[in-house]
């Protein structure tokens, strides 16, 4: 059964960690048996997809981040349940919270996803009309945390609109040619940590990824807050253990 170790930070504030096995591209929980796999279901239709018509060609993630580092679970039918899931609302509200994330943040880079490494770290952007996301935020405190500058170089297309509400379906392609960047002098021939609050879909994750390869970084992975599951995907994988 997978199972979930307690994180306590530097406050004192408690939370559960991610619970293994997770995937490794997009760090969604796993039950045993696909734990053995390595990787959920989405990540392996999306392999699948990719390869069809030429299997001998496989790369190495089915996006184009490497992959996705999870602090913790965000329930998103109950946004506000755990610890976890009310620093998520915090730093969406602007309320505080990332102090606390980003510990945590690095805290699981660190102890479970040590073949990340990074030059810089870039957020996913605001939304058009605000001048920071939550993103943002966390992504300025991880900065502090791990002593790594940040870039503020990508930018939403006037146009775009939230996800919200659109089925599951159409919420992957949803920033697709909506995302660009603003200047690219501070990633060229450089490694990324690009920083979300939440990973949902993966989408937004992999066209701010696309758009940062273009503009000539050589590499990105992810750091989220949050792995967005639902009471089902729990369920499914057969986890029962504290949020």
């Amino acid at each position: 059964m997978p199972s979930s170790e307690l994180f306590k930070s530097r406050d004192g504030t408690e939370f559960r960690l991610l619970p293994v096995p997770f995937c490794e591209y997009c760090s969604m929980p796993l039950s045993e048996s696909f734990g053995v796999w390595g990787r959920c279901w989405r990540c392996n239709k999306r392999f699948r997809e990719i390869t069809r018509g030429n299997p001998f060609e496989v790369p190495d993630s089915p996006y184009k981040f490497r992959k996705a580092a999870a602090a913790g679970l965000y329930i998103t039918d109950y946004p506000e349940k755990g610890s976890i899931g009310r620093l998520i609302k915090a730093i969406k509200t602007g309320g505080g919270g990332c102090d606390v994330l980003s510990e945590a943040i690095a805290h699981v880079l660190r102890t479970r996803y040590a073949d990340i490494s990074w030059d810089i770290i870039v957020h996913v952007p605001a939304s058009p009309g605000k001048k920071i996301s939550p993103a943002g935020r966390l992504a300025l405190a991880l900065a502090k945390e791990t002593r790594t500058a940040v870039a503020s170089v990508l930018e939403l297309d006037p146009s775009y609109e939230s996800d919200q509400g659109l089925p599951e379906a159409q919420k992957f392609d949803n920033m697709r040619d909506k995302v660009r960047v603003a200047s690219s002098a501070e990633i060229v021939g450089r490694k990324i940590l690009l920083v979300d609050d939440v990973m949902t879909t993966r989408g937004s994750a992999h066209w701010c990824s696309e758009e940062l390869l273009k503009a000539g970084a050589i590499g990105v992975n992810v750091a989220v807050a949050g792995r967005s599951v639902d009471m089902r995907d729990l369920e499914f994988i057969g986890y029962a253990g504290p949020l």
